[in-house]
């Protein structure tokens, strides 16, 4: 007798799965990225002498007043972790809402793949913004293919103060939004709503620094070797570039329209795949 479970199940299975697996990792000081203890740096000295400053430039507004808020309550490892770990659950669920919505086959199986994605799962462990930023970013988008494109806007204006880089998702969402239903006032009002909100959030940041507080860190260009295992075993890890490969060798011969971003089995929205690209040539530009 096979056991089986409903969408309900499956997601507190998904969540609390995630959740749990995390829990011993959450105690072993803030992270080994020297950012994860700048940022918590930065909420004890933003506490403490009641002037504002960034972390870093541009600065993660929204994640450092979240932080500097809890400082005075808690500012144990386990309680500053464990945002990024609920957090980390939180995209889970939304990913597999995302792949249910799209009619994706074996959602679940994805939902936990996705979830021991080696930087995702790591970053998920430590005091840093990554996942905190991707689930607005992942709500944002189930908002859009729902049809909530305001929503969907507010969201990432959310998430875009959290790290000002997600800002670049508006044109994938607008070319998604624009294949449905070929308007430009819905991208307009997208647009407006995502950019209130992230003006909303830097604004300490603009009046504290000026126009001068948009600048980033830039470290040295890296060498080609170092981008492509970046890109490929760094961040997937070679049981899932297997699972990729495998997944996409049994796809070649089967029918797939570019825009319309449809197969026999799932729904994609219009335009999908290109937007995908376009993610894509955008994370290798910041």
């Amino acid at each position: 007798m096979s056991l089986k479970f409903d969408f309900k199940a499956q997601s507190l299975i998904l969540f609390f799965g995630s959740l749990l697996i995390k829990i011993p990792l959450l105690f072993a000081g803030y992270g080994r990225e020297e950012d994860a203890w700048g940022q918590a740096l930065y909420a004890k000295v933003v506490w403490e002498t009641k002037i504002y400053e960034v972390s870093r430039l541009p600065g993660h507004p929204l994640y450092e007043f979240l932080l500097t808020g809890l400082w005075p309550i808690n500012h144990s490892y386990w309680l500053f972790n464990g945002i990024s770990a609920l957090a980390t659950s939180f995209c889970i669920l939304y990913f597999f809402k995302i792949c249910k919505e799209l009619k994706i086959p074996n959602a679940f199986l994805l939902s936990v793949g996705f979830s021991f994605i080696p930087v995702f799962f790591v970053a998920g462990t430590y005091t840093i913004d990554y996942n905190v930023g991707l689930l607005f970013v992942l709500i944002s988008f189930y908002q859009l293919i729902k049809g909530n494109w305001i929503g969907a806007g507010l969201l990432l204006g959310i998430a875009t103060g959290i790290r000002i880089s997600h800002l670049g998702f508006l044109l994938p969402w607008a070319i998604i939004l624009f294949a449905k239903n070929q308007k430009l006032k819905p991208i307009i009002m997208m647009g407006i709503a995502s950019g209130f909100i992230s003006l909303l959030s830097f604004t300490l940041p603009l009046l504290t620094y000026g126009t001068g507080f948009f600048d980033f860190h830039k470290p040295p260009f890296p060498g080609w070797a170092s981008i492509i295992y970046k890109l490929s075993f760094g961040v997937w890890g070679v049981p899932l570039l297997l699972f990729f490969g495998i997944f996409k060798v049994s796809k070649l011969n089967s029918g797939f329209d570019f825009w319309q971003g449809k197969t026999q089995e799932s729904a994609l929205p219009k335009g999908f795949l290109l937007a995908l690209i376009i993610i894509f040539i955008m994370q290798l530009m910041v």
